[in-house]
């Protein structure tokens, strides 16, 4: 089992990407402890069909970034882009 990481790694980790917070932050890091450190919104639908896959969304999951470059944040919310703009903007 990997380890759940403190909010303030998830601060650092945000900004060193140039990111931020979501306002959902510390909820989902109590999902964290509670599903094994995967990605609380997507753990129990990956561990009925992906179940081989569960490493990938141990957080910060494997999609996050093509999520955040897609739509401003990644699926939780948990990491927010403030620059982000939607193509046409």
């Amino acid at each position: 089992m990997s380890e759940v990481h403190t909010k303030e790694w998830y601060e650092n980790y945000a900004k060193e990407n140039g990111w931020e917070l979501g306002k959902v932050t510390d909820k989902i890091i109590m999902g964290l402890e509670r599903c094994s450190c995967h990605c609380p919104c997507k753990f129990a639908l990956w561990q009925k069909n992906k179940p081989e896959q569960l490493d990938d969304i141990i957080c910060p999951c494997s999609e996050h970034r093509d999520e955040i470059k897609r739509q401003g944040y990644c699926h939780c919310r948990m990491f927010v882009d403030p620059n982000f703009k939607k193509e046409g903007e």
